[in-house]
């Protein structure tokens, strides 16, 4: 839903998803909030020695933001962190940066995009406690998909058919499943039907024992998964992140991510 870019607004809930230097020691601000999605904002005067702005203006820091002005980009008036800020480290923290260029890239400026705000709370919260970082990831970006469309139907193919668990299907141009009779003339781009139903329910973490906090999220697959083989977990996730990749790729439109070249570089170092 298009929110109108108001002139005043109070103590609106917020991330920061990037900061860059201003003019006269001021801030700029890409900002995603609660009610109005992404916002730009000119944080005046954040950077001076005697201001909090450094340190409470930062990335991953719950905030509350009011902020005026008549043009779209808005003036950053008033800032306050109802709580601390989330911890995150190596690889944690590469995967929160992934998420905040996925918001920088894809969210349309001043619409609120359904629940997205508390899913990327949740998400970076998540992230932080984890044992399985691939999990919320994959839950992040199916959300977001949803809500700008962009999501393809995991539980259909073409012709009106349901998606069986045990065949193969591939992604048509048209963003519709069909099933795949000869899986080699389609090599990496061939997914079983099993990962395209788990990731119609939002990848369920009870194959991965990460506990999300918000189970009426997943209601009732968390208990089936995990009765699922080792093995089939494994090819799960590795078909989830390649149809997640692609999807991306496609809403990105040529676009690459910093984030998805520090993750590479770091595990090529660990390796």
């Amino acid at each position: 839903m298009v929110q109108e870019s108001r002139s005043t607004v109070e103590a609106q809930p917020a991330y920061v998803l990037h900061r860059s230097p201003f003019k006269e020691n001021s801030y700029l601000l890409d900002v995603f909030t609660r009610d109005y999605g992404y916002v730009r904002l000119v944080a005046r005067g954040a950077g001076r020695k005697k201001s909090s702005g450094a340190a409470q203006l930062q990335v991953f820091q719950p905030l509350l933001l009011s902020w005026a002005g008549r043009s779209e980009l808005k003036t950053l008036t008033a800032y306050e962190s109802p709580s601390l800020p989330i911890s995150l480290f190596g690889k944690r923290l590469y995967c929160a940066y992934y998420l905040n260029e996925l918001l920088l890239y894809l969210a349309p400026p001043w619409v609120a995009l359904g629940d997205i705000f508390v899913f990327y709370s949740q998400a970076l919260s998540e992230l932080s406690q984890s044992s399985l970082l691939e999990i919320p990831l994959r839950r992040f970006e199916l959300r977001l998909l949803g809500d700008l469309g962009l999501k393809p139907d995991f539980q259909g193919c073409g012709g009106g058919a349901l998606i069986e668990p045990e065949q193969d299907y591939y992604l048509t141009e048209d963003g519709v499943f069909e099933l795949c009779q000869n899986p080699l003339e389609h090599n990496s781009s061939v997914y079983r039907g099993d990962t395209l139903l788990w990731l119609s329910r939002d990848c369920p973490d009870g194959e991965a024992g990460v506990t999300t906090g918000d189970a009426s999220l997943m209601p009732s697959a968390a208990t089936e998964d995990k009765e699922v083989p080792v093995e089939t977990q494994s090819r799960r996730s590795r078909q989830a992140k390649r149809m997640m990749r692609y999807l991306i790729d496609q809403a990105l439109n040529g676009r690459s991510l910093k984030s998805r070249e520090m993750l590479k570089q770091m595990t090529e170092v660990r390796t």
